[in-house]
């Protein structure tokens, strides 16, 4: 993990660039936030689907493939209804509001940045909290005599989406105001040492409060100079109602050593003002590196009825399995997908503590998740900053495939995880998880768990699923079709454009020209997706021969291969060949041509030793000189002729009926009409029906037992 580091410099488009995208996936147009990426977004190339988001989740798809989704999960409340009840996600980065205004205006505090007033604010139905207000740098001499060494010079900044930068806001110091969810962190970076002997350097803030509201010290300590060390507290006179809170003045030089650090003193004055009181003594300090930093922050009530969730001092290291925070999270899975992975967002502040224990670093906690499948990262290892300041640790869409690598696709389901926090300075801070101000704290709006799923896709298509594939094979060569199914929730079911329900298909073309073949692949979710296969064949060359029909059907026990030609050129022979696989063929027969011949003629072969199952056949023509080309291929599904059988059901234009025995068989129509009848020998039959209205015929089977059963035509 890293410090988070504020964008000071520019306010980039959170927009989603395509827009025919998003239209496809959200039809809230007139949502304020349509086609923007919210706060804490887990995704770049994606758009929200608005209309599935709660106060706590929201549900994204990838624009790049809309295969790919992404569910995410907060701990606490993400989203809150607007005045004109839109549900708003909660967003603290500033927007332009006018001539050097600037606003956070989605959460329940916003704030504000006012450049041309030399002032920064958060917003309450009380009123407004104005500070960093009319700020002052004085020196107050061991005499206790004041030298005012100037005021605040708001003239050279930059300014980004989290906040600002002055740089010399004094001479040889800078001021960085960041704004984060209900917070406005303010950082005076005292770059060289102002070369100041005896007394105080002093920075004073003239805070405005909101009517009927007042200052108060909350947890710390008086000092002999009657300075406050510890928080304060800003509420409504006579109630310990919060409105806000600032924590106490930290201060650190950059040696990265607790030896460097001092927690500052307040002052406060009838007319709010604010002090912050630096020991010159302290400054000069030869051991001292500079910069040193002031990190005063403030906090709006805000943040704690969003709940927090706490870390447990463990003594020894932050790692252990033992003596953690334990808190536990619910995601919802992806719908019909294969879960692909999971992603983390997480912010812990580390601040001043209590019990007399100083600044607790960002390199004191560390936390570690555990899913379904295993621990995130692998133990002994856990998430932390190796920081050695108080500050903001943040993560924002790290991985943690290893929590959800062994999970069963499925169309509905949840997956929780828990996450174990702790740290290791200072037990005063907190043996148990219900610390009143720790000095470790993850609230509960800052971490989510997103999961990242993908639905079903045919041919490696990323774009809706349904991929397309062209293929080129040579004249006369089988080819394996394979809509290679992937995602999605399996099994998967197929139909093909003839009917056939195989997971792949062989097919085949002797002649050129461009054929196109689709395969509906269907997941255990009902997902659809086509995979289209166009083959195109354009080496055939002169053949010959025309041939205009090639076929092979059942007859009893046998296999009648049948051919018809309309014209021979130098046509020396036929050779008709199996294989039981369409790629090994041996011959079966060779059938004198009929040389030269400009008339219809017709040719028949049996094969009388067909084997169980499907069985090819490949026509080879065989010229005057020697040379042979492949005319044709076809293929026949022979049963193993133990059961009464017919095959497809339903059937487009003609059917195979398996008899297992001698029997006789009626077919009729609805109406009662017969339109088929025969007593047959055991063996297979070819049923042509193409002439067949479509409808529901009814098969009449006698033999040992007699059957009656149903089959549909369908495709005239």
């Amino acid at each position: 993990m890293m410090a988070w580091t504020p964008n000071l410099t520019d306010f980039p488009s959170h927009r989603v660039t395509d827009q025919h995208a998003l239209q496809q996936l959200s039809s809230l147009e007139d949502h304020p936030e349509y086609g923007i990426l919210p706060y804490q977004s887990p995704c770049e190339s994606c758009a929200e689907v608005i209309e599935k988001r709660t106060p706590d989740s929201r549900y994204f798809i990838s624009t790049i493939d809309p295969n790919e989704i992404y569910s995410q999960q907060f701990a606490g409340t993400s989203a809150f209804h607007d005045p004109n009840g839109f549900l708003r996600s909660l967003d603290p980065r500033l927007y332009p509001a006018g001539d050097g205004l600037y606003r956070s205006t989605w959460q329940y505090t916003p704030s504000f940045l006012d450049i041309p007033n030399k002032q920064t604010g958060m917003e309450s139905p009380s009123g407004n909290l104005l500070f960093n207000r009319d700020l002052e740098l004085i020196h107050r001499r061991a005499d206790d005599t004041e030298e005012m060494l100037g005021l605040a010079d708001w003239s050279q900044y930059t300014v980004g989406e989290n906040g600002i930068k002055v740089t010399d806001i004094w001479p040889g110091i800078d001021l960085i105001i960041a704004f984060q969810l209900e917070t406005v962190k303010s950082n005076f970076e005292i770059r060289i040492n102002p070369g100041l002997t005896g007394g105080q350097l002093i920075i004073r803030d003239h805070l405005d409060l909101p009517a009927g509201y007042s200052i108060e010290p909350d947890e710390g300590q008086w000092t002999d100079t009657q300075s406050w060390r510890g928080n304060l507290l800003i509420s409504a006179h006579g109630t310990r109602t919060v409105n806000w809170t600032i924590d106490p003045a930290y201060t650190y030089d950059a040696s990265g050593t607790r030896d460097g650090q001092l927690v500052c003193n307040y002052e406060l004055s009838s007319d709010n003002a604010l002090s912050v009181i630096i020991p010159i003594h302290w400054m000069n300090d030869p051991s001292l590196i500079y910069p040193l930093t002031i990190d005063p922050l403030v906090t709006s009530s805000a943040t704690y009825s969003s709940g927090s969730m706490e870390f447990r001092f463990n003594g020894e290291w932050c790692g252990m399995t033992t003596n953690n925070c334990i808190y536990s999270l619910t995601v919802t899975k992806p719908a019909n997908c294969t879960i692909t992975g999971a992603t983390f967002a997480a912010e812990y502040r580390s601040v001043v503590g209590a019990g007399g224990c100083g600044a607790c670093w960002m390199s004191d906690a560390g936390f570690y998740m555990e899913g379904p499948c295993g621990r995130s990262p692998i133990s002994p290892f856990f998430w932390s900053c190796n920081l050695a300041s108080t500050g903001t640790c943040s993560a924002s869409g790290y991985a943690m495939d290893e929590t959800v690598d062994c999970l069963t696709p499925e169309c509905n389901g949840t997956v929780t995880f828990d996450i174990f926090n702790s740290y290791c300075y200072c037990a005063a801070n907190g043996t148990d998880c219900t610390g009143t101000l720790p000095c470790q704290r993850m609230n509960n709006n800052t971490w989510s768990i997103t999961l990242k799923g993908h639905n079903l896709e045919t041919l490696g298509d990323a774009a809706d699923g349904s991929g397309s594939l062209s293929v080129g094979p040579d004249c006369c060569i089988t080819t394996v079709l394979d809509p290679t199914p992937d995602y999605g929730v399996p099994p998967y079911t197929y139909v093909w454009t003839d009917g056939s329900t195989s997971s792949d298909t062989t097919v085949f073309s002797c002649g050129d020209g461009v054929w196109v073949y689709t395969c509906d692949v269907t997941d255990a979710c009902g997902i659809t997706r086509t995979a289209t296969f166009t083959m195109t064949v354009d080496d055939c060359g002169v053949l010959p021969i025309e041939l205009v029909q090639f076929s092979a059907v059942p007859v009893g026990q046998k296999v009648l291969i049948s051919w018809k030609t309309e014209s021979e050129w130098n046509n020396l022979s036929y050779l008709v060949e199996h294989s039981a696989d369409g790629f090994t063929f041996h011959s079966i027969g060779e059938i004198a041509g009929a040389g030269n011949s400009a008339e219809s003629r017709q040719y028949e072969l049996f094969d009388e030793n067909p084997v169980v199952g499907t069985n090819y056949y490949r026509l080879t023509t065989i010229d005057t000189k020697g040379e042979s080309n492949v005319s044709g291929l076809t293929d026949v599904l022979i049963a193993d002729n133990k059961n009464f059988q017919f095959f497809p059901n339903p059937f487009y234009s003609s059917f195979t009926l398996v008899l297992p025995e001698s029997a006789t068989v009626c077919i009729t129509s609805s109406s009662g009409q017969v339109v088929w009848k025969s007593v047959s020998e055991k063996g297979q039959y070819f049923i042509d029906g193409s002439a067949w209205p479509d409808g529901l015929y009814q098969i009449s089977y006698y033999g040992q037992e007699n059957l009656v059963q149903t089959i549909f035509k369908s495709g005239n």
